[in-house]
C-alpha cells in the first residue's frame, strides 16, 4: 500500500477513534449540574448525600466516571433551570408529554411512591368514582407533581372536572384541611406524614389535631419518579447513556448482593 494511502487510512482511523470516544472523555472529565428540590423525607439540602435518590444517581454517576454537583431551589425554578440548559439536568420528576419534548428521561427512575388523598377523620371520603368525588373540594400545591400522571383522579384535576384550590405549600394545605377551607389533600403518603409530624414538632398544630388527619389507605395512584436531562445542552445525549449504564450496573450489583 502507498506510503500516501497509508498516512491517509491512519488519520482517519485516528478521527474515528476520536469520534467514538470524545463524548466519553467530555462527559467524564465535566462535572454534571442537577437542580435539586425540598420534598423531605426523600429530597432536601439538609439530608445525608441530599436523601437517597440524590445518592442513587451520583452513585450511577459515578460509576461511569462522571461527578455531580447539586444545586437546591425551589421545584418550578428548577424544572425551568434546566429546561432553558442554564443546568445540566433536573432529578425528581414524573413522566409528561411537555418535559420529554425539552429533556432526555432516565429509563429507570430514581423513586417511586404511592400517592394517596388525606382528609379528616369526620369527612366521611368516598374512594369509589369520580362523580362520587365531585362534592368535595381538593388542595393542590402550586408547582409541584399533584397535577402530574394520566390515573383518572389526576386527568380529573387537571382538567377541572374536580374542584381544586392551589396553595403556596403542602403545609397550608394541611392546615387548610384541618380549618376545613378543603376536603382533601393528594399527597406522596410518606411525605404526608413525615409533614403532619413537622407540623406537630414546630407547634404549628396539636398532637389532637394531627390525630384527627387520616388518608385513604388505597393509593389511587404510584408515581415514579426520573432523572431528566436538558436537551440545550449537546451532551446530554450521552450523559443520559451512561447514566443509564450506570443504574443497570447497580442493579445487576444489589441483585448479585441479594443472592
Amino acid at each position: 500500500m502507498p506510503l500516501l494511502v497509508r498516512s491517509a487510512l491512519s488519520r482517519l482511523s485516528l478521527a474515528l477513534g476520536l469520534a467514538v470516544f470524545f463524548p466519553v472523555c467530555v462527559v467524564a472529565e465535566e462535572p454534571v449540574r442537577i437542580t435539586n428540590g425540598e420534598w423531605l423525607p426523600f429530597f432536601s439540602e439538609s439530608l445525608k448525600d441530599f436523601g437517597r435518590p440524590s445518592k442513587l444517581v451520583a452513585d450511577a454517576f459515578a460509576l461511569e466516571g462522571v461527578k455531580v454537583e447539586y444545586s437546591f431551589f425551589p421545584w418550578k425554578r428548577s424544572y425551568k433551570l434546566s429546561e432553558q440548559g442554564r443546568w445540566d439536568g433536573t432529578i425528581g420528576w414524573p413522566v409528561s408529554e411537555e418535559r420529554q419534548k425539552t429533556h432526555y428521561y432516565s429509563k429507570i427512575p430514581v423513586d417511586s411512591g404511592a400517592w394517596v388523598l388525606f382528609h379528616l377523620k369526620d369527612t366521611k371520603l368516598e374512594s369509589g368514582s369520580l362523580e362520587d368525588l365531585k362534592k368535595y373540594k381538593f388542595g393542590v400545591t402550586l408547582g409541584e407533581w399533584a397535577l402530574d400522571g394520566d390515573d383518572p383522579l389526576t386527568q380529573a384535576l387537571r382538567e377541572k372536572a374536580l374542584d381544586y384550590q392551589i396553595t403556596r405549600t403542602d403545609e397550608q394545605s394541611f392546615l387548610m384541611l384541618l380549618r376545613k377551607r378543603i376536603d382533601a389533600f393528594p399527597q406522596q403518603r410518606e411525605v404526608g406524614k413525615y409533614q403532619i409530624q413537622q407540623l406537630v414538632e414546630n407547634g404549628q398544630i396539636s398532637k389532637q389535631e394531627a390525630a384527627k388527619i387520616v388518608h385513604i389507605e388505597k393509593p389511587y395512584r404510584n408515581m415514579p419518579l426520573y432523572l431528566l436531562l436538558s436537551k440545550k445542552k449537546k451532551r446530554n445525549k450521552h450523559l443520559i447513556e451512561a447514566f443509564d449504564k450506570g443504574m443497570l450496573r447497580l442493579q445487576q450489583d444489589s441483585s448479585a448482593n441479594s443472592n
